[in-house]
């Protein structure tokens, strides 16, 4: 998960997506008032995979007033448009994320966030590695992967937070996609559903930020 301090102002947000892109793209110009794709991938810090690019767009952008947001998706190139026409994450409050999901897609959620520490509450996430060759998927504690957030006490709206990140505290916004998990029965009776949803964050921010 990376942390994004979203941009204040137009200003800031075009000075930073109005990059020129990477050296091999000839297509995108930097200071040409124009943001393509090849340069939300640059300014998201990844070589491929628009999905991630307009997630990062989606967080980066969140605190900007709704007018300069409609200047900058204004100077949005056509790819860029295409990208987050098809890839732009969806908001969901807390209490529908259960119910409205979809497997896929990628979803906004925001609010307070509280660490889920009961260990039989966190159960397992599908794990695929390779072995010979031949990928084994095989089911592994969240715990060991994962610090897990409920947000605004809503039971079953949870967030997937890498271990190697810093615990988070406050109302937090989180974009990401769908990872399938399941609870053990025997050892969580309360758990009426075996296998839910939970968000796999790839970026997020701080009310303060």
């Amino acid at each position: 998960m990376r942390l994004v301090p979203p941009y204040s102002s137009l200003q800031q947000a075009m000075e930073a997506l109005d990059n020129g892109g990477r050296f091999y793209h000839w297509a995108s110009h930097a200071r040409d008032e124009l943001v393509t794709a090849a340069e939300l991938r640059k300014e998201a810090k990844i070589l491929a995979r628009d999905n991630i690019s307009a997630m990062f767009f989606a967080v980066a952008t969140s605190k900007l007033s709704d007018q300069d947001r409609a200047r900058l998706n204004a100077k949005l190139a056509d790819d860029a448009r295409e990208v987050m026409a098809k890839f732009g994450p969806r908001r969901l409050s807390p209490s529908a994320f259960q119910d409205s999901a979809e497997q896929k897609g990628s979803y906004l959620l925001e609010g307070e966030v509280r660490v889920v520490e009961d260990e039989a509450r966190l159960g397992f996430v599908p794990v695929t590695t390779m072995v010979n060759n031949v990928p084994m998927t095989t089911s592994t504690p969240v715990g060991k992967l994962y610090t897990v957030y409920e947000l605004d006490g809503v039971a079953n709206c949870e967030v997937l937070v890498s271990k190697r990140c810093d615990l988070l505290s406050g109302r937090v916004l989180f974009a990401g996609g769908l990872k399938q998990c399941s609870i053990d029965k025997k050892r969580f009776a309360e758990s009426k559903v075996p296998e839910f949803w939970r968000l796999d964050v790839g970026y997020a921010s701080v009310a303060d930020s």
